[in-house]
């Protein structure tokens, strides 16, 4: 899938670089021209470790003095489909498949490569169950089928993907929750097949099966088809939960809550959500839940006094909702109303003391803007951590308001269990990375800085953590 792959961050469409090395040796005549034999060499190095471009370059260097490797034109176009050349491999596919029609490698290989140029027709129509990988490549292109929208034939080919590989728990999950877009009832088998199948039950699988249980109950299809969207969005799978929410949209047209949860999935994806949101937002004007994702889009979009007339004309008509002033708040923090935002949040905790999310909102303000830190943000960040019993979150923002205010050995403790409890928040790798610099751990400060570009390569923090460590190997 394009931006949230529903089993792995990556189809692996092939085998590894080092048994290209391999074919090179086997494959290629013994030259006696040194520089092709050079050329060679260097391939078959790079490969090995690894390096498909460096490696792709060099077979090519090879293949140009001497004409007799043309045999080698199907390992040139894995290397190429490796190093992302795409037309490259195109053109050395397509020479070995002139040179023999029966190369079922290069025929395997140039279905890969029409999936990845996103022909996906001409990609299937390459691919046959004797293809090495078969099963991968059924499994990329069900995701890329989705990513285009197109979720009948994402389905139609998952479940190719699952009678080809019935063992295979990708398959079956990729399966579950395809079909949970489509049809939720009829998913919870597959869901429930899936969740037996896990090592450490829980996340996304474990909450549609609950929201679709508990959705049975009802007698409209578009709310247990908008109840399976909005788990998606929680859990970040933008794709899958426009799929959800349009096919309840197709049951149920005026569904504002549906239409907020829509154009909000639209937003994450660079797609134009606002038609919707500005539809739910007139469907229900009094509806908190409209009123925050309509404001959303406006401060994501730069528009931030925008977000405040939404925000300031739902609290009108609803004066006492924590969310509304702690939204209100974030609306404030983007036009750079400081103060309006710090009443704005101190007004929520103040509606509604006894919730984490309010706490959390006003101490992040604080540690953000480094307003007032020891004596709004910290006892905020107190409270969340107390309130949530020690959500790593909010550990986190407790650490880390300690390094802004210097108590760098409770920072190290709290940002350290934060890392315990969830290794994969790049903002806890990115305050540990700044707290190991402040003492002068620098090696440790740049594995903490890796660590945060990768968990978030393309975000905000990724992009600081990146910033931080070309600083510090200046």
């Amino acid at each position: 899938m394009r931006n949230s792959p529903i089993a792995h961050n990556l189809r692996q469409p092939w085998v590894l670089l080092a048994a290209v090395s391999v074919l090179l040796l086997v494959l290629a005549p013994q030259p006696n021209d040194a520089a092709v034999d050079d050329a060679l060499t260097r391939a078959r190095l790079n490969a090995r470790h690894g390096n498909a471009d460096a490696a792709y370059l060099a077979l090519e260097e090879a293949m140009s003095l001497d004409p007799a490797l043309e045999t080698l034109d199907t390992t040139a176009g894995r290397l190429a489909l490796h190093a992302a050349r795409l037309t490259e491999a195109e053109q050395h596919l397509t020479s070995a498949l002139a040179r023999n029609a029966q190369n079922n490698e290069a025929t395997c290989l140039l279905g890969w490569v029409r999936l990845q140029q996103g022909d996906l027709n001409e990609a299937e129509r390459f691919q046959t169950a004797e293809c090495d990988q078969h099963g991968s490549f059924l499994l990329a292109l069900s995701d890329a089928y989705l990513a285009s929208g197109e979720i009948s034939q994402a389905i139609s080919i998952a479940e190719t993907a699952f009678e080809f590989t019935p063992g295979s728990s990708d398959a079956l999950e990729t399966l579950a929750m395809l079909k949970a877009t489509a049809a939720p009832e009829d998913a919870l088998p597959l869901l429930r097949a899936t969740l037996e199948n896990q090592d450490q039950p829980g996340g996304v699988i474990l909450d549609l099966i609950r929201v679709i249980e508990d959705a049975s109950t009802e007698s409209s299809i578009a709310f247990s088809l908008a109840a399976a969207g909005q788990v998606f969005v929680r859990h970040g799978h933008w794709q899958l939960a426009i799929s959800a929410l349009d096919a309840a949209l197709q049951h149920e047209p005026d569904y504002p809550e549906a239409l907020s949860y829509l154009g909000f999935a639209m937003d994450q994806l660079g797609q134009d959500g606002l038609p919707s949101l500005e539809t739910a937002w007139n469907l229900a004007p009094g509806s908190t839940l409209t009123a925050m994702f309509l404001a959303d889009h406006w401060i994501r979009a730069g528009s931030p006094d925008q977000a405040v007339t939404i925000l300031e004309d739902a609290l009108q008509r609803s004066p006492q909702d924590p969310a509304l002033h702690a939204g209100l708040g974030d609306a404030h923090t983007a036009s750079g109303d400081v103060a309006a935002a710090r009443e704005a949040y101190i007004q929520a905790v103040e509606l509604a003391p006894d919730q984490a999310i309010y706490w959390r909102a006003l101490a992040a303000f604080s540690i953000q803007t480094e307003v007032e830190v020891e004596a709004l943000g910290l006892p905020a960040a107190r409270n969340a951590v107390f309130l949530s019993q020690g959500a790593s979150q909010d550990v986190e923002l407790l650490g880390y308001a300690h390094l802004l205010v210097g108590n760098l050995s409770l920072a190290q403790e709290l940002l350290a269990d934060a890392i315990l409890q969830d290794p994969t928040r790049a903002s806890s790798w990115l305050h540990w990375g700044l707290l190991q610099h402040i003492q002068g751990h620098l090696d440790e400060a740049a594995r903490a800085f890796e660590q945060a570009a990768a968990l978030n390569p393309d975000g905000a923090v990724g992009l600081r953590a990146l910033r931080l460590l070309e600083n510090l190997n200046r």
